[in-house]
């Protein structure tokens, strides 16, 4: 009996192995291993908030957290049952190395472990970039764009936010230098209508040094968009006006020729307030040629004499020059002839007649020599008003009497009487 089981080892061995083959290829042939492959999976990753708790945050890099190609092995009756959206990539930031990689963890939702042959991937980690969580304040500066109504301009912009408070990744952060809110007034349904003040909500963009913009959206701001308050204002052309003051030096005199480098300015302001504007007005005092010698000359700021609601329509130099000509008295002597001096204003009732003059009497002119050279000997004549005689004396009505009063030559223009001509005047009743 014993040597019936352990003779012929060979062939009873060999019979287990073809037994074993045979089973192995009835069953493949029925549900064979196969392979599926399953593109650009997502890696999920967990416990994220590990990082918050230490005020860091990460960024993926490389797209390393998409794995080109998963490839599952395991019988074709267990992968008719496998999707992509069974495919279950996850990193775990427990596992985070000390190069900031983390394994990526494969897996099949829908299917036991045990029907899988075995799952592989074309990538194994995933890199991260972890930084500090940094707070910023960056001011928003308002920007307008686009054309108004001819005649019309932006006023000063005001808004109920002035700064916007950012968080994210420290480099990210220290490269957002300014913060933008753009408004173009052309998106207004009908610009040409735009005289009246606009209220509007403008979306905050971050800027970089070079003034491109930052990718906010690993940043978080406390506001993402700002309420602006956009005054129009009406613009007009208005002149400048002054007019100097106080007497140069004796021996000088202003000319009467002013001139300024900027007759006129564009202002702008509300409607109510423009309408009833309409000149700028330098005050007295302020071109004062009070003991001048030479010819005065002032720059002022027109802008200084704006009233209030009332500013400038550019950016254009407000500064004007003023120049006021003065120039030396000169003397000219001149003859009047005593048949052309006549008493005038004589009250009704009386005559009067006078002596002190020769028949031709040289005549002394002070002034300046443009106005000298104007006056024509030929035309020159005196009078002597005897309502001006009245005045000066205090006279309610005239007197009989001798009187002494001077010749007042009709000269004008600034010219004076180096030594004034004195006469007798002889007033006396009419007869009869």
């Amino acid at each position: 009996m014993k040597n019936r089981w352990t003779q012929n080892w060979g062939l009873k061995i060999g019979s287990i192995v073809f037994a074993v083959l045979l089973w192995m290829i009835v069953t493949n042939i029925d549900d064979p291993v196969t392979y599926q492959y399953y593109d650009n999976v997502q890696v999920r990753i967990t416990h994220t908030e590990l990082l918050e708790e230490s005020q860091k945050v990460y960024e993926v890099l490389d797209e390393t957290d998409i794995i080109n190609r998963v490839t599952v092995w395991a019988p074709r009756s267990v992968l008719e049952n496998i999707s992509f959206n069974n495919i279950v990539a996850t990193a775990d930031i427990n596992d985070l190395s000390s190069l900031d990689t983390i394994s990526i963890n494969l897996s099949i939702n829908n299917v036991s472990t045990s029907s899988i042959s075995s799952i592989a991937s074309s990538s194994d980690i995933v890199k991260l970039k972890i930084e500090n969580r940094t707070p910023k304040t960056v001011m928003i500066r308002t920007n307008v764009s686009g054309e108004l109504p001819e005649g019309y301009m932006v006023g000063d912009i005001s808004q109920d936010q002035n700064a916007v408070r950012i968080t994210g990744p420290e480099s990210l952060v220290d490269s957002v230098v300014s913060a933008s809110a753009d408004i173009d007034m052309n998106q207004f349904a009908d610009v040409t209508q735009l005289t009246g003040d606009v209220n509007t909500d403008v979306s905050v963009r971050l800027l970089d040094a070079e003034g491109a913009e930052v990718d906010s959206v690993r940043i978080t701001k406390n506001i993402e968009a700002v309420g602006v308050r956009i005054p129009i204002l009406q613009i007009k052309e208005v002149p400048v006006e002054f007019s100097a003051t106080g007497e140069p030096m004796t021996g000088y005199q202003a000319t009467g020729v002013e001139e300024i480098s900027r007759g006129s300015l564009l202002v702008a302001g509300r409607r109510s307030i423009i309408n009833n504007f309409d000149a700028i007005t330098i005050p007295e005092g302020i071109l004062d040629i009070t003991g001048h010698t030479e010819d005065f000359i002032k720059t002022v700021d027109l802008e200084e004499y704006l009233p209030e609601g009332i500013r400038l329509a550019n950016e254009e130099n407000s500064t004007a020059t003023i120049t006021i000509y003065i120039e030396p008295e000169v003397t000219r002597s001149v003859t009047l002839q005593e048949n052309r001096v006549r008493i005038v204003n004589m009250p009704e009732g009386f005559k009067g007649s006078f002596t002190g003059m020769e028949e031709d009497v040289t005549v002394t002119l002070v002034g300046l020599r443009s106005n000298l050279d104007q006056v024509r000997v030929a035309e020159l004549s005196g009078e002597i008003d005897i309502a001006r005689l009245m005045a000066d004396r205090s006279m309610e009505s005239l007197e009989v009497g001798f009187y002494t009063t001077e010749v007042e030559l009709n000269l004008g223009n600034n010219i004076f009487v180096l030594e004034p001509i004195e006469v007798l005047l002889n007033i006396t009743l009419l007869e009869g």
